[in-house]
């Protein structure tokens, strides 16, 4: 009836290399962990990138077995 579809392409993939980890501790959503980002690279058609030194860390949430991150 005149719809079109949308194709949805991938923009990139993200390669993330983790450095030194903070153990946290138990917390009442799981077991935090801080994780240093040591090395981003990005590869795409359309997007390409690499980040250098330690610009940045995220929390990891360990439930369970199950590992979460924050993003």
């Amino acid at each position: 009836s005149g719809l079109m579809g949308i194709e949805l392409v991938p923009l990139c993939d993200i390669d993330i290399t983790l450095s030194e980890q903070l153990m946290v501790g138990q917390g009442p959503s799981g077991f935090r962990v801080v994780a240093e980002v040591g090395a981003v690279e990005v590869t795409g058609d359309r997007l390409r990138g690499v980040g250098k030194g330690s610009s940045g860390a995220d929390w990891l949430t360990l439930v369970d077995g199950i590992c979460t991150v924050d993003v």
